[in-house]
C-alpha cells in the first residue's frame, strides 16, 4: 500500500509535469511548434543518452531508495519555475533545461520501480500488480491533464508548479516508509565488465525473439506519437479553438479510457495470449490517433469525436504498456532487470525526442493536420509489424519456458 500510494502521487507528479509545461509554453509563453517540439525533446532526451548507464546503476544500488532520491530532486527542479517566474525571468530555455533534469530523474524512477516490482511482489503476481499500477497511473492522467489545465487557466502558470513539486515530495515521504531487504549485487571491477554491463541490457534484448519486435516496434509508435503531440495542442488550439482547460479537459477525460483498461486486462489476458492484447491494443491506439484529424463537422461534433478518440487511444495505450511491462519483467531474471529495463526505455524514451522534434518541423513546413496524419500512418504501420512478428505467439507457459532468459 505505501508503494502504491508514494508510486500514485509520483505518477500524478509526472502527469502534471507532462502536460504543464506544454500547455505553459503554449499559452504562457506563445512558443512556435517547434519549440513546442524541442520542449517535449527536452524530457525525453534522457532515455537516449542516459538509460543505459542508469540501468547498470539500477542493478547495483538498492532501487527503492534510488526512487526516493530521484523524487526528491524532481521536486527542487520543479520548483525552480516560480522562482524564475517570480524573478520576472521566466523564459523557454528555463522550461527546456527543468524539462532535461526531470527527464534524468525520471528515467531513475521508472527503470528503478519496474525493476524493484518483480522481487517485491512475486512474478506470478506481476499482471495483478502491473494492473494495479496502471490504476493509478490511470487516475493521474484523468486528474493531472485537468488539474494541470485549471491551474495553468486559473493561477500564474509558473505558480501551478509549486503543486506538482508537492506531490513529487508526497511521493518520497510514502516510499521512504517502506521497510522492505533487497539483495545488491556486487558492482563490476574491470573496466571491460563495466563496459559490458552498460551493452548488456541492449544485447539481451536486441537477441530475444519477443522482446526485440515488441521494443522496437513500441519505441517507434513512441517517435510517431511525439510527433503527433507537437502538432496535437497547436492543433486543438488553432482549429478547434480549444483553451488549456478545454484541452486538459480532454485527455481527463480520455484518461477513463485508460481505467477501463486497468479492470480489463485480466480479461484480455485470459482470453487472449499476452501478445495478441498488445497487438489489439496498439491497433486501437492507432485508430484513435487517425481520428483526430479526420473529425469534422459541426465544432460540437469535432469536440465530441477528439474526446472520443482520446478515450479509445487511452484505452489501447494502457493495455498495452500492462502487458508489454509484464511480457518483460516475466522473461527476465532479478539481476537483468535493471539494464533489461533502461534498454528497453533507451528505444521507448530515446526515440520519442526525435518524434518531438519531427513532429515541431513538419508542423511548420507541411501544416499541423497533414502532420497529425503522417503520425497516424507511421504509428499504424508499427502496429502491423507487431501484428506478422513473434510476438503474437507469445503465451503465459512460453514466455516462463521458451523465451525465458536464462543467460
Amino acid at each position: 500500500m505505501k508503494y502504491w500510494i508514494g508510486q500514485t502521487f509520483s505518477v500524478f507528479g509526472s502527469n502534471i509535469a507532462t502536460f504543464a509545461l506544454p500547455l505553459m509554453a503554449t499559452f504562457y509563453l506563445e512558443v512556435s511548434p517547434g519549440e513546442l517540439g524541442l520542449l517535449q525533446a527536452m524530457s525525453g532526451i534522457p532515455f537516449l543518452l542516459f538509460s543505459l548507464f542508469i540501468g547498470v546503476m539500477v542493478d547495483r544500488v538498492r532501487r527503492l531508495r534510488l526512487m526516493i532520491v530521484s523524487d526528491f530532486f524532481r521536486a527542487a527542479l520543479i520548483g525552480l519555475i516560480p522562482v524564475f517566474y517570480l524573478l520576472d525571468g521566466l523564459t523557454i530555455w528555463h522550461l527546456y533545461f527543468v524539462a532535461l533534469g526531470v527527464g534524468v530523474l525520471s528515467v531513475m524512477f521508472e527503470t528503478a520501480y519496474q525493476a524493484f516490482l518483480p522481487g517485491f511482489v512475486g512474478k506470478d503476481r506481476l499482471v495483478d500488480a502491473n494492473s494495479a499500477l496502471q490504476f493509478s497511473q490511470s487516475l493521474s492522467q484523468i486528474s493531472g491533464p485537468g488539474a494541470a489545465g485549471v491551474l495553468v487557466n486559473l493561477v500564474a502558470a509558473p505558480l501551478a508548479m509549486i503543486v506538482n513539486g508537492l506531490t513529487f515530495l508526497a511521493s518520497a515521504v510514502a516510499l521512504a516508509r517502506i521497510r522492505f531487504r533487497e539483495t545488491v549485487p556486487g558492482a563490476a571491477t574491470s573496466l571491460a565488465a563495466q563496459l559490458q554491463d552498460v551493452t548488456g541490457g541492449l544485447r539481451v534484448l536486441l537477441g530475444h525473439a519477443v522482446l526485440r519486435p515488441l521494443t522496437l516496434a513500441m519505441g517507434s509508435i513512441n517517435l510517431f506519437f511525439s510527433a503527433f503531440l507537437a502538432a496535437y495542442y497547436p492543433y486543438l488550439k488553432n482549429h478547434l479553438g480549444f483553451t488549456s482547460f478545454h484541452t486538459g479537459l480532454v485527455l481527463s477525460v480520455g484518461a477513463l479510457g485508460a481505467v477501463a483498461a486497468v479492470f480489463t486486462a485480466w480479461r484480455l489476458a485470459a482470453g487472449l495470449t499476452p501478445g495478441a492484447v498488445v497487438i489489439f491494443a496498439e491497433a486501437l491506439f492507432a485508430l484513435g490517433a487517425w481520428l483526430v484529424p479526420l473529425a469534422g463537422g459541426p465544432r460540437a461534433l469535432q469536440a465530441a469525436m477528439v474526446v472520443g478518440t482520446a478515450l479509445v487511444a487511452f484505452y489501447g495505450g494502457a493495455s498495452a504498456n500492462i502487458m508489454a511491462v509484464t511480457i518483460c519483467q516475466k522473461v527476465t531474471p532479478d539481476r537483468l532487470l535493471g539494464r533489461v529495463s533502461a534498454a528497453s526505455k533507451f528505444f521507448l524514451g530515446g526515440l520519442a525526442p526525435v518524434g518531438a522534434i519531427l513532429g515541431g518541423v513538419l508542423a511548420e513546413y507541411l501544416g499541423l493536420r497533414l502532420t497529425l496524419f503522417i503520425a497516424a500512418g507511421g504509428i499504424t504501420l508499427m502496429a502491423s509489424w507487431l501484428a506478422v512478428s513473434r510476438l503474437r505467439k507469445a503465451s503465459d507457459s512460453s514466455l516462463e519456458s521458451e523465451y525465458a532468459i536464462t543467460a
